[in-house]
């Protein structure tokens, strides 16, 4: 990681209206955009975006910002730069930028960071960003990976603080392991200076209460905003075929769906308006700080969310009349993907906020650590526990047998139970990505249990689960090797 690359943070101080909102309380509203392909002609992908910020910036009911995602869904796409530098200066400060890792370097990464910062844009979200729905393992390990906590760690150690920087979590995660693992990383993040956060797309409202009274059980009190969609057909024949990892519809969930779909395509619609009107007002009874919505990409589109956000917000008063709406809307639907259904806390949805101090939690046992899961770390352990202060190829060959390691550059064993993290495709060094399937197993078809599971359920049989919230971790840069 290049941590001699300085932020040249030279614009004037001046407000930042989103981080105002999420630290007075004022629910607030970001209309997902996506940077565009680069066979799309940029003059006209940015002449839409200027037309949709425009309608954005009339809003009067609510405050409102733009969320511009990079490289997603489109991989191969326009730099965001580019298609970001014709906003109105003026506005800058009310729209929140994801910046991918994906298929880059640090240095570069950062250096965007830098032009973003410089241009007035200070709500940066750093992701590591996806893979791609064709991808093997081959394709995936030949691609370098920037991890979120490491660009966090850099702005956190920059004088400058104009930044606001945020992060981004999964909350919708039915196994134990993979549930804890996404909160174990996501305080990691948080002490790396991260000042909100934003959830990855679900519709599971116990879930989105679950990662709020996890917080409030921890004693952080950290904004957080949830992301949302307005469903289309097509959108969900693609999330249905798998091309957006960690991202779960439910076979109770698509039967809906289905029986929706088979009306008219204006009573799909209608339906989909309702869903999304209850999940805006449920999270601001949440305590959520605002909400994130993809799929309104046209200015039309927007005065109709805005139409109906605003009416949902007035409709209901109070938390039981919203979960009365809500559950007749539903009906008693299981949000979670059978037969993972694990939720960290009891009574979920029964109030707004824990009623005693702190949530009761769902006991279902510590994770199992196997005798032979023991014997190896005790073996790992003995021979390795210097391995991060020797030259990377000491012992390779043993490491390679013993801990799955694959050459890396900097070697990181004794901060990861002893276990490579270079065994993620991805390369993740700091925790789980956000795209691991209902049962805990790596995105990428055939790879077997997430990596980060199993450093997660050592880590808590050792009683030493600190180690995966504090600290960054060094990367190992891909893009050196090639």
């Amino acid at each position: 990681m290049d941590n001699g690359l300085q932020l040249e943070m030279n614009f004037e101080l001046g407000i930042n209206r989103f981080r105002n909102c999420l630290d007075n309380g004022v629910f607030s509203l970001l209309i997902e955009t996506n940077v565009p392909a680069l066979d799309t002609e940029l003059g006209n992908a940015v002449n839409r975006l200027l037309e949709l910020e425009k309608a954005v910036a009339s809003v009067s009911a609510f405050p409102v910002g733009l969320a511009v995602t990079d490289k997603w869904p489109y991989p191969n796409s326009w730099n965001i730069i580019d298609f970001i530098r014709k906003l109105p200066a003026e506005r800058r400060d009310r729209h929140v930028i994801y910046l991918s890792g994906a298929d880059t370097s640090a240095k570069d990464l950062f250096n965007t960071v830098k032009v973003c910062v410089g241009e007035g844009f200070l709500n940066v979200v750093p992701v590591s960003g996806s893979v791609r729905p064709e991808d093997s393992e081959r394709d995936v390990r030949k691609r370098n990976y920037v991890e979120s906590v490491n660009v966090l760690d850099s702005l956190r150690r920059e004088p400058a603080r104009q930044v606001f920087p945020g992060c981004v979590v999964n909350p919708f995660k039915y196994t134990r392991g993979s549930s804890f693992a996404q909160y174990y990383k996501l305080i990691r993040k948080l002490n790396l200076g991260a000042s909100f956060m934003v959830t990855q797309l679900g519709w599971d409202m116990a879930k989105l209460q679950e990662l709020r009274w996890y917080l409030s059980w921890r004693g952080l009190y950290y904004p957080s905003v949830a992301r949302l969609c307005m469903l289309t057909p097509e959108r969900v024949e693609k999330i249905l075929r798998g091309d957006s990892p960690g991202i779960i519809i439910p076979e109770s969930f698509r039967r809906i769906l289905e029986s929706e779909s088979r009306f008219s395509l204006n009573q799909f619609e209608a339906a989909q308006w309702r869903r999304l009107q209850l999940h805006v007002a449920g999270c601001k009874m949440l305590g959520y700080s605002g909400v994130q919505i993809a799929g309104v990409d046209t200015p039309e589109k927007l005065n109709v969310v805005v139409r109906r956000i605003s009416s949902a917000l007035s409709e209901f008063d109070n938390f039981q009349q919203w979960l009365a709406a809500y559950r007749e809307h539903l009906g008693q639907l299981d949000m979670s993907p059978y037969p993972y259904s694990f939720y960290v806390f009891e009574k979920l949805l029964s109030h707004p906020f824990p009623v005693q101090e702190f949530p009761k939690m769902r006991y279902s046992g510590d994770p199992v650590v196997g005798g032979w899961e023991k014997f190896g770390y005790a073996v790992r352990e003995f021979m390795f526990a210097q391995a991060h202060e020797q030259a990377p190829n000491e012992r390779i060959a043993m490491k390679k047998m013993l801990a799955g390691c694959r050459s890396c550059s900097v070697c990181r064993l004794p901060m990861t139970m002893y276990v490579c993290p270079e065994k993620c495709p991805k390369g993740m060094a700091s925790g789980p990505c956000g795209g691991t399937r209902p049962n805990g197993d790596c995105e990428l078809p055939g790879q077997g249990e997430c990596v980060h599971l199993k450093i997660a359920r050592t880590a808590v049989w050792r009683n030493e689960v600190d180690m995966l919230e504090d600290g960054c971790l060094e990367q190992s840069p891909r893009f050196e090797k090639k």
